[in-house]
């Protein structure tokens, strides 16, 4: 009898929060054979245009990521900061760049394993944490960013400290409620302000699930009238430090949004775009073009699962359970609600990518799920199956890396280029698709060959009306004048290549033999397959293009 009595005053008071050491081996273990798993085949694939981006970002100085950068690129500068450091240790190669992102996705997972733990005031706690655990380490979503020289698992790490802080905080107002605690500890506060402020500085998307979180706790302080004061304290001493560390990231955000326009580059999403961040938050996902039977199956086989975890919370757990799931539920949905609807008025957001945090909660619903069967069992099969479905989901990734996530093959085309090109040759691009030949032709040794942009520099945004001395802007799509200067050059040159993209489209007159059209205006942004051509000198006015390989 005070056997069970230590055992339910271990899961059900503070000790919970305790991890044993057979907690810290299963954690490191996962968390290994998770970057184990996204470092597999992470070089691959060639560097794609928003990885150039990073690239041409991080080889930037310091100073300027904190200062001018900071002030006009529309993205926060802390993983060009932190890339920085990384490639000036383990190089530019996109198997050294890609493995930042992979760290800090597997670093995730103790979080997972936190959030999923304290959630749980059952004596499965660690089985439940465990299998949260595991699900996120084998999400398709997360392996396929995990191997993307870009920021997005960066957010979602901070979103995790957030998650974590929070269901903390949870449990220990609810402690305070039913006098099994007197106080709560502050680390959890500080991880909340932490978390938060890094969560700022790794994408603008942050502030809205900041903001329901915040909304959250809110409605904690508000139900907890004895104890109001001191989590008003807490709070209070958090949000300074928050402000403290993410205000200049808040402010630069601001500062960006001020100058009303409809000039987003950023296309609106479609229907398919819709299905693969729903898909996304279930836990599985290949993009798909439509609705289809395989869409169906997908999601079907993904959805039941955080609801059953869902059940399980609600109907045979305590108050903070319940609290905790209407926190995971308000992180997720609303979050992919409002995603929606801010996408749809015509915001730049990409629905696949700044979803991913949202599935730290359905990831941890997925492990509650085993809470709905009462026989032992069945919670077996049921951990089992949902392991099963997750590991479908990440083999598919890693057998069909090339088919179901395709990007530019800059690296082929590189390769193409410095195999059949003569010495000094010129190589016309535009202005992303030059940082990453540029990259490529050094590695392949060829340094001779000129790579020269036809529309300009390095894109960056407009300059911001608060910082507009500084005199950074996008690089205009390609001018009348621009296009002049370019049919000179290619009258003159000695036999070279250029390469476009969106090569068949009505906007690209540049490429004809002859340019006639120098009065209008050709956009160079357009998505499409990449062109590659070699250009030989022309008699008269013209020049002879012959088309390569894609």
């Amino acid at each position: 009898m005070v056997f069970a009595t230590g055992i339910d005053r271990a899961v059900t008071g503070p000790g919970r929060y305790n991890l044993s050491r057979q907690d810290v081996v299963l954690v490191v273990v996962i968390s290994l054979a998770a970057l184990l798993l996204r470092l597999l085949q992470i070089g691959d694939a060639s560097l794609w245009t928003d990885e150039g981006y990073s690239l041409w970002f991080s080889r930037q100085p310091l100073g300027a990521l904190w200062g001018d950068i900071a002030r006009n690129e529309y993205n926060p500068t802390l993983y060009y900061i932190l890339l920085n450091g990384w490639m000036s240790i383990f190089g530019e190669s996109a198997a050294a760049m890609r493995s930042l992102s992979a760290t800090l996705n597997a670093a995730t997972i103790p979080l997972v394993y936190l959030t999923a733990r304290w959630s749980v005031r059952s004596s499965d706690a660690s089985l439940v944490a465990t299998l949260s655990s595991v699900l996120f380490a084998l999400a398709f979503a997360e392996l396929q960013y995990a191997q993307e020289a870009r920021t997005y698992t960066l957010c979602v790490l901070a979103m995790s400290i957030v998650l974590a802080a929070s269901v903390r905080i949870t449990g220990g107002v609810s402690d305070l409620a039913t006098g099994a605690a007197s106080s709560i500890p502050r680390w959890p506060f500080v991880m909340l302000a932490v978390g938060g402020a890094l969560a700022l500085w790794g994408h603008y998307s942050s502030l809205i699930f900041l903001a329901i979180i915040g909304a959250f706790h809110l409605f904690l302080l508000w139900r907890t009238a004895d104890h109001r004061q001191l989590l008003s304290i807490r709070y209070a001493l958090a949000g300074a430090m928050f402000l403290a560390l993410g205000g200049r990231a808040l402010w630069l955000m601001l500062a960006y949004a001020l100058p009303a326009s409809d000039n987003f580059w950023i296309a609106v999403p479609s229907l398919s775009d819709v299905i693969d961040a729903t898909s996304i938050i279930f836990g599985g996902a290949l993009a798909m073009d439509s609705w289809s039977l395989e869409v169906l199956t997908r999601i079907l086989l993904f959805a039941p699962w955080p609801l059953l975890g869902a059940y399980a919370l609600w109907q045979r757990g305590k108050e903070t359970e319940r609290l905790c799931l209407a926190l995971f539920i308000l992180s997720s949905i609303v979050a992919f609600s409002a995603y929606l609807a801010v996408t749809y008025l015509g915001k730049p957001v990409f629905l696949q990518r700044v979803v991913l945090s949202a599935q730290l909660g359905w990831v941890v619903m997925c492990g509650a799920c085993i809470l709905a069967f009462r026989d032992r069992q069945f919670r077996a099969i049921a951990a089992s199956l949902l392991v099963a479905a997750f590991s479908a989901s990440a083999l598919s990734y890693v057998m069909n890396k090339q088919v179901t996530n395709p990007k530019e093959p800059w690296k082929e085309i590189a390769a193409r280029i410095a195999k059949e090109s003569a010495i000094g040759e010129t190589v016309f691009v535009t202005a992303t698709s030059g940082i990453l030949i540029s990259h490529y032709l050094v590695a392949e040794g060829r340094t001779d060959l000129n790579v020269t942009s036809i529309n300009g520099a390095y894109r960056t945004p407009p300059a911001r009306s608060l910082f507009a001395s500084s005199g950074i802007r996008y690089t205009t799509p390609i001018s009348p004048e621009l296009a002049e200067d370019f049919a000179g050059a290619l009258a003159q040159t000695d036999t070279s290549w250029i390469i476009l993209r969106n090569p068949d489209g009505p906007n690209w007159e540049l490429v004809r033999p002859v340019i006639k059209n120098t009065n209008a205006e050709y956009t160079l942004y357009q998505p499409g397959p990449l062109g590659v051509y070699r250009i030989a000198p022309g008699a008269g006015e013209g020049t002879s293009l012959a088309r390569g390989s894609e």
